[in-house]
C-alpha cells in the first residue's frame, strides 16, 4: 500500500473534522466554566469594594483574548455610595497595569520582527523617534475609548518603546474612562433614585 497525496489529503480531512468536532463539543463546557468564573469573581469584587474594583480591572485588562466585564462592576458599585472619584481612579490604575500584558507579549517578538521585517522595523522606529507626541495622544485616546489597546501596545512592545512612555498615557486614558463610567453611574443613580439600601443588601448577600 502506497501512502500518496490522495490518502494524505483524506487523513488530513478526517483529522480536521475530528478537531472541529472536539472543539464544538468543548464549547458548552468552556462557556459554563467562563460563566461560573465571571460570576464568582464579580461577587468577590463587589464584596471587596475599592480593592475589588482595582483587582477586577487589573485581571480583566491582563487577558488579551478573554473578556471580563469589570466596567459593569464599577458601574454597579458607583450606585451604592462609594466615591466615584476613587472608584474611577482605582479602575484606571488597575486597567493601566493590566494592559501592559500586551506590551510584554510584544517584547517577546522583537527578535522575530527585526529579523523578518528589518525595513518595516526601522521605519517604525523612525516614526516613534520623530512623532512621540502622536504616540502619546493615540495611547490616551485608545485608553479612554473602547478601542482595543493591544493594537498599539503589542507593536510598541515589539519595538521596545520605553515602557513608562506606554504605561503612563495608557493609565491616564484608563483613569479618564473610569471617571466617565463612575460619574455617569453616580448621576444616573441619583436621577433614578436607586435604593442604595437594597443594593447594599445585595452586596452583603453576594
Amino acid at each position: 500500500f502506497k501512502f500518496g497525496k490522495a490518502e494524505f489529503g483524506i487523513m488530513a480531512l478526517f483529522g480536521a473534522l475530528f478537531l472541529l468536532g472536539m472543539g464544538v463539543l468543548t464549547i458548552p463546557f468552556l462557556a459554563a466554566q467562563y460563566g461560573w468564573l465571571t460570576q464568582t469573581w464579580t461577587e468577590i469584587a463587589i464584596r471587596w469594594g475599592y480593592l475589588g474594583v482595582f483587582l477586577a480591572a487589573l485581571i480583566g485588562s491582563t487577558s488579551v483574548t478573554v473578556f471580563f466585564p469589570y466596567t459593569i462592576i464599577v458601574f454597579f458599585l458607583a450606585t451604592q455610595g462609594l466615591s466615584p472619584f476613587w472608584l474611577g481612579l482605582l479602575m484606571g490604575l488597575g486597567a493601566g497595569i493590566g494592559q501592559m500584558a500586551g506590551y510584554v507579549i510584544g517584547t517577546l517578538g522583537t527578535r522575530w520582527f527585526r529579523r523578518k521585517k528589518p525595513e518595516t522595523y526601522d521605519a517604525l522606529e523612525r516614526i516613534l523617534a520623530y512623532r512621540p507626541k502622536m504616540i502619546t495622544v493615540l495611547l490616551i485616546i485608545f485608553g479612554t475609548s473602547p478601542l482595543p489597546d493591544d493594537m498599539l501596545l503589542i507593536p510598541l512592545g515589539m519595538l521596545r518603546y520605553p515602557w513608562w512612555k506606554v504605561w503612563l498615557p495608557t493609565t491616564i486614558g484608563k483613569i479618564g474612562a473610569g471617571w466617565i463610567v463612575t460619574y455617569s453611574s453616580f448621576f444616573v443613580s441619583r436621577s433614578l433614585d436607586i435604593d442604595t439600601a437594597a443594593v447594599e443588601a445585595t452586596r452583603a448577600n453576594a
